[in-house]
């Protein structure tokens, strides 16, 4: 399988991406050095791939707190069918708003599996296209998330209030 990786560059660190046939395959939270981010997506070409300049674009201007939407195709093949279901659900987060895990659990048809759906929000394999920093505890605190502090998850969700009061 053809596969694209690159590195973006945005004011809060650098972005490693996987394209690939299926679509976006993997995208991992900014690092603070692209060498970081290079190891997290392996061999990273120089440069943006011819056809993923704008999906590159979006992603720097969700970081600069712009409201930007990600309609690419994602692909979730790498997941089991629960999890895939779940990511799904996730995308239907809107920007700005957030949900408990018990809340995902019911939109998923499994109101018992909140824990489950915690784990299946941990393994999502391309966090902020699917918004899994969106997911917060029943309390309405923040908890769990995979990859980075919980400070990182209250800047997103910071970034993301803001940025769902500006006009598209």
């Amino acid at each position: 399988m053809a596969e694209d990786r690159f590195l973006v560059e945005t004011r809060l660190g650098w972005l490693g991406v996987v394209w690939g046939e299926r679509g976006l395959a993997r995208l991992c939270l900014p690092q603070p050095t692209r060498e970081a981010a290079q190891r997290q997506v392996g061999a990273a070409t120089d440069g943006i791939p011819a056809g993923l300049g704008n999906l590159a674009q979006r992603l720097q201007r969700y970081f600069e707190g712009e409201p930007v939407a990600f309609p690419e195709p994602v692909d979730l093949s790498a997941g089991t069918p629960f999890q895939q279901e779940v990511w799904r659900a996730l995308r239907e987060i809107p920007l700005g708003a957030t949900l408990t895990y018990g809340e995902l659990a019911r939109r998923v048809g499994r109101p018992r599996a909140a824990r489950a759906v915690g784990q299946a929000v941990g393994a999502n394999p391309v966090p902020i296209v699917i918004p899994c920093h969106r997911v917060i505890a029943a309390g309405g605190g923040l908890c769990g998330y995979t990859g980075a502090d919980l400070s990182f998850k209250a800047a997103l969700l910071r970034l993301e209030a803001e940025a769902a009061r500006r006009p598209r």
